[in-house]
């Protein structure tokens, strides 16, 4: 998780990009991002929106703005929810296929 988390900010921040701490998803309107401390429910909401409208996740803890590109794109991070057990079991998703703290 270190590599994941300020390791990967930190060789991000070095390429000048612009790493987010953010839960995004890939809907029909565009990407959606929400942001928020740990534990603030980012990836709950993602999975929640995940599950019950099949929007694609693009990126669970960290994803990309690169400045300089003439549209703006969310560059995707690892494509995986983190999730307490409680939290899937409150929304009504079964553990399959799901990374499960």
């Amino acid at each position: 998780m270190y590599l994941l988390g300020t390791a990967l900010g930190a060789l991000l921040h070095q390429r000048h990009w612009f790493p987010l701490h953010v839960s995004a998803l890939a809907t029909p309107s565009g990407a959606w991002a929400f942001t928020g401390e740990s534990g603030a429910g980012k990836s709950t909401l993602a999975a929640w929106l995940h599950h019950h409208c099949g929007w694609p996740l693009i990126s669970d803890d960290v994803a990309v703005v690169k400045p300089g590109e003439m549209i703006p794109r969310l560059h995707p991070g690892p494509p995986r929810l983190k999730l307490w057990q409680d939290a899937l079991a409150m929304l009504g998703i079964g553990t399959h296929g799901w990374f499960v703290t």
